[in-house]
């Protein structure tokens, strides 16, 4: 129960918190703690140049995150699994989000003040007046199922410590927050509440540079917050404008900001991917074969508050023109190229409409018998080499010149699974790193070519469901590890999101499309001298 056992349970920890005297400083520095649950996965890597410059506070007031015993387990609670168990509580489901509170922390650890080494601390306080700190190099768990299971042991341990380390990463402090507010601040409030309108880029520019900044943000779905320390409030309607406030911050930083080409991304996972980009602050261009739907996409992304951080330009990866265009574009803009995510892609296959609405209609992909809807045709074959490849091909060397401008050039492929070949003839020569060539790669797309037309797939061991698309992205594979090889500053690696429901697939899929774009933006913000040149199938390294 909520009021019970859990509820006494919570008094006494925020009880004890209450009575300290002094946050305990001298034993964080001299590690003198035991019985810290150590957490795999949240390194601590604090930068040596971090000092005492001015910088950004962020402070999360009214953070959902609330504990209570369901079962036979404490369980941090949410909308979606506790609903019934907050409504038999007299609660309110919807006041319980801490979906919000991870994804606004996500935002801010990613943001170019952070990166600048201009984050000096965050602050979260919850709706329970529980306070705790969080320091700006720790990894916040991109997942929010690991990033719950976190907060659990955090608001039960009251602290977490690095592994192999006495240092604390996240600890419970005591109120008020304002003591920890350096003397020169101006604290700014986010909320919807506000009647202050302003232009981002005229208030930052209005900001010293000897001001500390504090950015104080409602970490609920309302956005609404009440705290009396507050200098100037301001409104908001979107979570991400917080991150765009930074952003502008950091405008001075410019080698900072983080240019993004998405292909085919009008829709889909290219879309979603987009969008979180977006959120981390990166600038992206969204591209598309058509312009209206393009312009469509990039509009539906300013609802949420990305007006200065997506814009479009038309790109068919199959046109060299269309490509370079592109390329002069990112040059004249931006002046070079941080990350460019493949995604454009196509099936390469027609459906009988009939088969489809008989054998698709509410199954999973994995139950549906594919082989009598889906067909496959010469003109089709080579559309799907040509786009999933060789376009492939023409965009990266097209742009490789933007990307090598860059000091940390990332490339991503959207594979598949289906590009796991297991074919006797191929997998020694696409499977040998080492040796790969793109000579060798595209002399294995012709020997496919001629077995397609010939007729003789099956007999030759190559797979007879949607061929052409399992091989160009064997293909694509094989390409990435050629480039990782060529050029050992980037990353590039390919990534299969999961059965991801989108047209391709005729939403047939398992997975929506934001947690099959997670595993792309997770492979673009991987440390410096992370992987290049390897396989991932969602959130694990796989093999080609």
């Amino acid at each position: 129960m909520i009021v019970g056992e859990a509820e006494k349970e919570w008094a006494k920890r925020v009880a004890i918190e209450k009575r300290t005297e002094e946050v305990q400083v001298k034993e964080e520095e001299e590690g003198a703690e035991a019985g810290t649950d150590e957490l795999v996965g949240i390194p601590i890597a604090p930068s040596e140049k971090m000092n005492n410059t001015n910088g950004v506070i962020f402070v999360l007031e009214k953070a959902s995150l609330e504990v209570a015993k369901v079962g036979k387990s404490f369980q941090l609670l949410n909308s979606d699994d506790h609903a019934n168990f907050l409504r038999k509580n007299n609660k309110n489901p919807a006041d319980y989000r801490p979906d919000i509170t991870h994804q606004v922390l996500l935002s801010i650890l990613d943001s170019p003040a952070n990166k600048a080494e201009r984050l000096q601390a965050v602050y979260v306080r919850t709706e329970k007046s529980v306070l705790f700190e969080i320091k700006p190099h720790v990894r916040i768990p991109r997942t929010y199922k690991w990033f719950s299971s976190i907060m659990l042991q955090l608001l039960q341990k009251l602290n977490i410590t690095a592994i192999g380390k006495r240092k604390k990463l996240l600890r419970v402090i005591k109120n008020p927050v304002t003591n920890y507010f350096p003397f020169n601040s101006r604290k700014i409030g986010f909320s919807y509440s506000s009647d202050k309108l302003v232009k981002m880029r005229k208030y930052v520019d209005a900001v010293g540079d000897d001001v500390n900044l504090v950015f104080v943000v409602g970490a609920m779905a309302h956005g609404k917050i009440e705290v009396d320390y507050i200098d100037d409030f301001i409104a908001s309607k979107f979570h991400i404008l917080i991150c765009m406030f930074v952003r502008l911050y950091c405008k001075n930083f410019k080698d900072l900001d983080s240019y993004a080409v998405v292909t085919g991304s009008n829709r889909g996972i290219g879309f979603e991917i987009c969008k979180q980009l977006a959120t981390k602050g990166m600038t992206v261009v969204l591209t598309a074969r058509d312009e209206t739907n393009g312009v469509e996409a990039v509009g539906k992304l300013k609802q949420f508050g990305f007006s200065e951080t997506v814009v479009f330009h038309r790109l068919d990866v199959t046109e060299p023109a269309s490509v370079s265009s592109l390329a002069d574009f990112v040059k004249t803009q931006f002046g070079r190229l941080d990350i460019l995510v493949n995604n454009a892609g196509i099936g390469g296959v027609t459906a009988d409409e009939d088969a489809l609405r008989a054998g698709v209609l509410g199954k999973p992909a994995a139950a549906v018998n594919w082989s009598g809807i889906l067909m496959e045709t010469n003109e089709l074959s080579e559309e799907c080499l040509k786009t999933n490849y060789y376009g492939v091909k023409t965009v990266c060397e097209t742009l490789l010149p933007l990307l090598h401008l860059s000091d940390s050039p990332r490339i991503i492929n959207i594979s598949s699974s289906m590009g796991q070949l297991k074919v006797n003839e191929v997998n020694p020569v696409l499977g040998d790193a080492e040796n790969l060539t793109e000579d060798k790669v595209d002399q294995v797309l012709r020997i496919f070519m001629n077995d397609f037309k010939e007729g003789s797939l099956e007999a030759k061991g190559w797979p007879t469901l949607l061929a052409t698309y399992s091989i160009s992205k064997a293909a694509m594979n094989g390409y990435a590890r050629v480039l990782a090889k060529k050029y050992p500053s980037f990353q590039i690696n390919c990534v299969c999101p999961g059965s991801v429901k989108t047209d391709i697939n005729y939403n047939t899929g398992l997975l929506p499309v934001e947690e099959g774009a997670e595993s792309a933006v997770r492979l673009v913000l991987l440390p410096n001298n992370g992987p290049s040149g390897h396989f991932f199938v969602r959130m694990e390294q796989s093999e080609f």
